[in-house]
């Protein structure tokens, strides 16, 4: 069973898709801004709601948004059916911090894989995890903002753009 719950936040709205684990915590599935509008491979299965086990999630990241949360670093991610090259990348990209930024080309480097700059590129543009795999501090190699969601104008970047500005980056 998947659950599904909203977060409505001034910077963006957000929707979790989360299964419990044995012990009943959250798993995370993925999330989707307001503004991004793919559908997520296993809809059929969702239940929606406020439910118990996921308020610590989103109060976590309605924080993280509001400035106040540094680290996601506790949030557990489904990975099952990604590629070892996708897990990889995922979890390198996780492990930028607060206030940073690096390249695709550094990610690609950091991940392991220094030639592969394009299919990392792809890994963080079909990224299931914004925010908690935090795509939106990977830029440019000439340090421009880049793209994000797969977009590399309008809404999308905006929301790139206020990210980086709450990290104090921009």
């Amino acid at each position: 069973m998947l659950l599904r719950t909203h977060i409505r936040h001034p910077l963006t709205d957000l929707t979790l898709f989360a299964a419990l684990d044995k012990q009943a915590k959250p798993v995370l599935v993925g999330i989707l801004f307001g503004i991004h509008k793919k559908l997520h491979d296993r809809a059929s299965c969702l239940v929606e709601g406020p439910f118990p086990p996921l308020m610590g999630l989103r109060l976590l990241l309605a924080r993280f948004l509001d400035g106040k949360a540094k680290s996601l670093s506790g949030v557990s991610l489904e990975l099952a059916g990604f590629s070892n090259f996708q897990k990889r990348v995922l979890q390198t990209a996780r492990s930028i911090q607060w206030g940073s930024t690096v390249s695709y080309s550094d990610l690609a480097r950091m991940s392991g894989h220094p030639t592969a700059v394009r299919a990392v590129a792809s890994v963080m543009r079909n990224n299931d995890f914004p925010l908690v795999v935090p795509c939106h501090r990977i830029v440019r190699k000439d340090g421009s903002i880049g793209g994000f969601m797969g977009k590399t104008t309008g809404e999308c970047v905006e929301l790139k753009r206020k990210l980086l500005e709450r990290e104090k980056i921009m």
